[in-house]
């Protein structure tokens, strides 16, 4: 049976590679990683803490990485809002003197070189907000998270190796604030049939024990 990221709720941790997808061991030494965000204000708040916010800020209070640089590209939001907001994150909870790089501004970009919880609680509920408001949900998956748990806490994750590919098929997008469905978009898909050369691996569920080590995280001072 095929899955496939077309899930809002998926779980997905994809690192593509030829061939075998290798399972992190428990890190030992801190684990050097350069992390690359697209943070948004979403819903016109000056700053809200989403996924990659929150993210970062577990990745700077995690003992097992040592972050070496941060970078921000387009995506949620244009690079000069991505890039703002994952500065005042940096210098809110990384070390002092850490520069955020400017990465690619749009598809064009890509592929170029580029000049790559007191304070959480404000931003992090405008963000709730946000999500109940246009979704209709309480709460959010905070789905960068889950990237840094696959370094710090490997165990808690079900993963699965399988093959992948791009596929395209209708817009998933069915909330009207969200604006209108494009006609189609590009999905990454994994599923046992396919026989293509790439690989990856696909974290469809985690433990409990991730949630009260996040929060953890993020808590913890400098």
């Amino acid at each position: 049976m095929s899955r496939s990221t077309s899930r809002l709720a998926a779980l997905l941790i994809a690192t593509v590679l030829a061939g075998t997808v290798p399972a992190p061991a428990q890190p030992t030494a801190p684990i050097p990683v350069w992390i690359d965000v697209d943070p948004s204000a979403a819903g016109g708040y000056g700053l809200v803490i989403n996924d990659d916010g929150l993210a970062l800020a577990q990745a700077f209070h995690s003992p097992e990485l040592a972050v070496r640089g941060v970078s921000a590209t387009f995506g949620n939001a244009a690079i000069d809002e991505t890039l703002r907001i994952a500065r005042d994150v940096v210098a809110r909870f990384g070390p002092a003197g850490m520069v955020v790089h400017r990465g690619a501004a749009g598809g064009d970009e890509l592929g170029r070189e580029t000049a790559a919880s007191r304070w959480l609680a404000g931003p992090a509920s405008g963000w709730l907000e946000w999500w109940e408001r246009r979704f209709g949900v309480e709460g959010f998956y905070p789905f960068d998270t889950l990237a840094v748990a696959y370094l710090t806490s490997p165990a808690w994750l079900t993963c699965d190796d399988l093959p992948a590919a791009i596929r395209t098929a209708p817009d998933d997008v069915k909330v009207p604030s969200m604006g209108a469905a494009a006609p189609d978009k590009p999905y990454l898909v994994v599923a046992e049939e396919f026989a293509p050369a790439r690989r990856v691996r696909y974290c469809h569920d985690v433990a409990p024990a991730f949630k009260a080590d996040l929060m953890a995280r993020l808590i913890r001072s400098r």
